[in-house]
């Protein structure tokens, strides 16, 4: 149950870090939000 649940965080933390990163690239250049959401993603799950 430990490790389920510390994999949980781990999880969560990677979503909040996704979504602040991805906040601020759309505050830094708007126009590109759909250009960087791709290979974003790829690179999210590998760390």
């Amino acid at each position: 149950m430990v490790i389920l649940h510390f994999n949980e965080i781990q999880f969560q933390a990677k979503m909040l870090v996704l979504i602040t990163t991805l906040f601020r690239r759309s505050l830094m250049n708007p126009g590109r939000k759909s250009d960087d959401l791709v290979p974003f993603g790829l690179d999210t799950y590998s760390f």
